[in-house]
């Protein structure tokens, strides 16, 4: 089975940096993408959208560091992470993973929490959530989360962070088919006489799926020469050779067709081998084997 993948990449950044009070904040995140597909009603769709945060740089005078401790550090009361935040089209809380960098009740001066940023960024996640396409969802954040409380490092609502970028459809996924299933791995002749003829076959289940329509070539060949409407069965240890014919639906057929194909496609094809006994003559008896192989390929 041999099988063409084609790739689609797309990676639009915005780069930005932006100042929440004295902590500066760096990164990028991507264009919004719709996950679930276009509706007559302006029931909220489920999205996504990547984000990268790269640089966080606290400053003194932060509410974060003094807030609880008085000497100027921040309190991670129990444990710190930072966090993406915002909220779905239903007013819940939408929260990433994050990265927590404390457990317990560890205190950090402003310089120490510094090079914390430096040793665990880049934040980098993907979030999805539900919004409607007609209204801006609520507020895209960075927060740094305490066993206590939280603090906003970045809003895209307050200006400190760009507002979201536009919507861009998700790209398609590519077509891709293969062979899904076989009747069986062999096609088995049996015993033949001189002059004797046979057909033999199996079948075989093809499928395609992804999100556009095309072509595929389909073939049934020679595994040692792709593209060969034959198969060459050879007699271990010596040079005896005999050739099988091989074909697609009937005996008579092309061992290649070139198949309309669209997301879903299913069907069972016929993989037919006619062995002519008259190829018999001058040799002696014995075990004939080779290797044929069904190509299955978007085009």
């Amino acid at each position: 089975m041999k099988k063409l993948i084609s790739l689609i990449f797309a990676l639009p950044i915005c780069f930005y940096s932006a100042m929440v009070q004295a902590t500066y904040v760096e990164g990028w995140y991507s264009d919004w993408r719709w996950i679930d597909p276009p509706s007559n009603t302006s029931y909220p769709r489920m999205g996504e959208l990547d984000f990268n945060f790269t640089t966080v740089v606290f400053q003194a005078g932060d509410k974060a560091f003094g807030d609880i401790n008085k000497e100027g550090k921040l309190d991670c009361f129990g444990f710190c992470r930072l966090q993406f935040h915002t909220y779905n089209a239903f007013g819940n809380h939408v929260q990433t993973k994050g990265i927590t960098f404390e457990y317990g009740r560890g205190m950090f001066s402003v310089d120490e929490a510094n090079a914390v940023m430096r040793n665990i960024l880049p934040l980098a996640e993907t979030v999805q959530f539900s919004r409607r396409e007609e209204r801006h969802p609520y507020c895209l954040e960075l927060r740094l989360v305490t066993g206590w409380t939280s603090y906003l490092l970045g809003s895209d609502c307050t200006g400190l962070l760009p507002p979201l970028p536009p919507i861009t459809p998700r790209p398609p996924e590519p077509l891709s088919c293969a062979v899904t299933w076989q009747s069986s791995g062999e096609i088995d002749f049996g015993v033949m006489t001189q002059g004797e003829n046979k057909v033999k076959g199996i079948a075989a289940k093809l499928a395609c799926q992804g999100g556009t329509s095309g072509k595929a070539r389909l073939r049934f060949t020679d595994v040692n020469q792709v593209g060969a409407n034959t198969v060459t069965l050879r007699k271990s240890g010596t040079s005896d050779q005999i050739k099988a014919k091989l074909s697609i639906g009937d005996p008579n057929s092309s061992n290649e067709q070139v198949i309309d194909v669209s997301p879903g496609f299913n069907a069972t094809y016929a993989f037919v081998a006619k062995l002519d006994g008259a190829q018999l003559s001058g040799i002696d008896g014995g075990t004939f084997s080779g290797n044929a192989l069904i190509v299955f390929e978007v085009i």
